[in-house]
């Protein structure tokens, strides 16, 4: 069994947090409430499930799609017809930097904030409001543990074309948390 990661306990922290913060707003002990609240935590749980994992399904398209005749595509592909979908999870996992992907870049993370505006300001879905959520949160604790360990995040401007400075990546991230954590407000 894996052991819990620092930055899933960062994650389950946060929506938890959210949560309760957006109970307490409402809170009663009716019967009412109570089921409302299952159904709200579904709906919760599931947007943070899907939200996480979404930026892997970009790895797969790459795969399958973009790239298909890359050695990582065709070994990711022949993983899938064995049937070993873990495996080329977890090949993926490993791999990730080595991709020029859509959902991680400079120029998704700005559509990014974009639609999370419009989604957490417009809609009272649970289920979109989390998803986006967690696709920023976890973009966003990629950026911070290469910053921490690897001291770059050149990977996420491969699309501008020419080379970004730590400094400036450094401002960018300090950016980005300070959007991400207004946004956090409008989520609870």
């Amino acid at each position: 069994m894996k052991r819990l990661g620092g930055k899933t306990l960062i994650f389950l922290s946060y929506f938890l947090a959210a949560f309760i913060l957006r109970k307490i707003r409402f809170f009663s002990l009716s019967y009412e409430f109570i089921e409302a609240s299952l159904f709200e935590f579904i709906f919760w749980f599931s947007g943070i499930f899907l939200g996480v994992h979404f930026l892997k399904f970009d790895q797969f398209f790459h795969a399958y799609f973009t790239q298909p005749d890359k050695p990582l595509s065709l070994e990711v592909k022949a993983l899938v017809q064995q049937k070993k979908i873990g495996q080329a999870w977890d090949l993926l996992s490993l791999r990730e930097g080595e991709q020029k992907l859509a959902f991680r870049s400079f120029f998704f993370q700005i559509a990014w904030v974009g639609l999370a505006i419009f989604t957490l300001t417009s809609t009272s879905s649970l289920f979109g409001k989390t998803l986006l959520m967690a696709i920023g949160l976890r973009l966003l604790l990629e950026e911070w543990e290469d910053i921490l360990q690897k001291k770059d995040i050149s990977w996420l401007f491969w699309q501008i074309g020419k080379p970004v400075s730590l400094k400036e990546q450094k401002k960018y991230l300090y950016l980005m948390t300070i959007v991400f954590s207004f946004l956090s407000l409008l989520l609870a």
